[in-house]
């Protein structure tokens, strides 16, 4: 049930754990020759965890 959720959104509002994954995703940059092709990282899972 999500109607009791809050419409306020933040992907990086309260990291405890995995930064250093998240400074790691990478993705293909149109304008560097040296990223133009690699293949782009997918993040398959998320957890959310309200903030203390």
């Amino acid at each position: 049930d999500t109607t009791k959720l809050q419409k306020s959104y933040n992907l990086f509002g309260h990291v405890v754990q995995g930064m250093d994954v998240v400074l790691k995703i990478q993705g293909p940059n149109p304008d560097d020759p040296k990223t133009k092709n690699i293949k782009p990282d997918v993040m398959n899972h998320v957890i959310v965890v309200p903030a203390p």
